[in-house]
């Protein structure tokens, strides 16, 4: 009876197994896969997407998400427009590509700030400033227009500049890098300077008005067209896993040390972590963005030569209809209708205190003129 009772259970386990596999088997063909480019190998810079797939917000949401590590020779929009990649994570040129007539649709903003930065490398007794800077070859990455405007908005021609590939590594900097001038980003080269103890001055286009947006991600045209629940399931899961990494910030370190090693060290990534988190804020949600902000990127565009008119960005940015104004918006506006009612009452208030004043002192100077004449004619106003 006991032996019975073993290989009926047995029998039972392994058809449950079997079921249990199928199952989990038409689940797995029931997801579609996409491919998202990035614009670098794994580090911090996309956790966001990372943590997404580990959670399982990709897979609940019905996709199967492959990354594709980019590099210095990876264009992501071409990734995106000739269909390699669904989707990619681009920068605020990405506006010049639409603006160009390529089909292009910004999904969200992550970095709310550009992480862009030119870095003056010079002796701790030489003093530093834009203009010596830029006497010097400067190392430009691509995607850097936003230092060229800061460049140009303090008197510096760029015709008049020495630019040079940007491809030696920071890391080949063995005791220093006088007279050198480069464009690095504040989550990734300034770490390794600080642990060279190389002395160097930042400049930041932030500093000077030029505010550009940082990282954002992006699809083209006919996959909003063809695939729209794809693309929102796709948006809302990622924004989902920015969410994650911004509240679990040495989770996400944890989970690309384990699964997407790029070579950085954990003291790197924790690095990288803390800059970011400054980059997105917290006063927005990640992917967030303004029309206006998009508008006034491209009017620094338009001053730099290099776009002849404001591009229609109807087509550009797609909106959701859960889009959410953020909180910190909403009281500032609540507060803004309560300052106005209570200034609108004070108005009234004291419009109408105004004229009661004044009828009073009508009033005190009628009686008092009538005190004044009773007291110097008494007698012609008593009638004799």
């Amino acid at each position: 009876m006991v032996k019975i009772t073993k290989i009926i259970s047995s029998a039972l386990f392994i058809l449950f197994s079997v079921i249990l596999t199928a199952h989990s088997g038409s689940e797995s063909k029931d997801l579609r896969h996409i491919r998202l480019q990035l614009k670098w190998t794994h580090q911090f810079q996309f956790s966001g997407y990372y943590m997404a797939q580990e959670k399982g917000y990709y897979r609940d949401a019905g996709l199967d998400v492959e990354f594709l590590q980019g590099g210095r020779t990876v264009n992501v929009t071409d990734q995106v427009l000739s269909g390699k990649a669904d989707f990619g994570v681009g920068t605020s040129e990405l506006i010049l590509d639409y603006a160009a007539g390529k089909s292009v649709v910004v999904l969200g903003v992550i970095y709310q700030h550009s992480p862009l930065v030119l870095i003056d490398c010079h002796q701790e007794s030489q003093s530093s400033s834009i203009r010596k800077m830029a006497e010097k070859p400067i190392a430009m990455e691509p995607n850097s227009k936003d230092l060229f405007a800061m460049l140009r908005k303090n008197g510096v021609a760029l015709s008049e500049l020495e630019l040079v590939d940007h491809v030696e590594s920071i890391e080949s900097f063995e005791v220093g890098c006088e007279g050198r001038a480069f464009s690095a980003y504040l989550t990734d080269e300034t770490y390794t300077l600080d642990q060279k103890g190389i002395n160097y001055t930042t400049y930041s286009p932030r500093t000077y008005g030029i505010d550009f947006y940082g990282d954002n991600f992006f699809t083209r045209r006919e996959m909003v067209k063809d695939h729209y629940k794809i693309v929102k399931a796709f948006r809302d899961a990622t924004l989902l896993g920015w969410q994650t990494v911004m509240q679990n910030p040495q989770e996400a370190v944890d989970l690309i040390v384990e699964k997407y090693p790029g070579g950085k060290s954990r003291a790197q990534l924790l690095y990288e972590a803390e800059a970011t988190d400054e980059l997105m804020t917290h006063l927005v949600e990640p992917g967030f963005m303004l029309p206006n902000r998009w508008q006034s990127i491209a009017a620094t565009y338009i001053d730099l030569g290099m776009l002849d008119k404001q591009p229609d960005l109807d087509k550009f940015i797609l909106w959701f209809d859960d889009f959410i104004i953020p909180v910190w918006v909403m009281v500032i506006f609540a507060v803004g209708i309560l300052f106005i009612l209570f200034l609108l009452i004070f108005v009234v208030y004291f419009k109408s205190f105004n004229v009661r004043l004044y009828a009073r002192l009508s009033a005190f100077q009628i009686y008092s003129s009538i005190m004044l004449k009773l007291w110097i004619f008494p007698k012609s106003l008593s009638g004799f």
